[in-house]
């Protein structure tokens, strides 16, 4: 193993930090994307299976589970 500058260890980390700060940036803002897209869909009434909690329940008298808020309804 060979032994490194430790100051070019120390900047080629910040570079490394620094891609992974502006990464998580990125990864919030597409889930902030998505998530304001699954809100929209789940308002538009005339979208099939995005239905909101509230009208789940109101088409839901059998007692059976609903969708949870936080996720699309899974695929069969």
């Amino acid at each position: 193993m060979t032994e490194r500058d430790p100051q070019e260890l120390s900047d080629e980390l910040e570079r490394q930090a620094e891609d992974l700060e502006c990464q998580s940036r990125e990864l919030e803002g597409e889930i902030a994307e998505a998530r304001g897209d699954w809100e929209r869909k789940r308002a538009d009434q005339s979208i099939p299976g995005a239905s909101s909690p509230e009208r789940d329940s109101d088409e839901d008298d059998d007692g059976g589970e609903s969708a949870t808020e936080d996720a699309p309804p899974a695929k069969d």
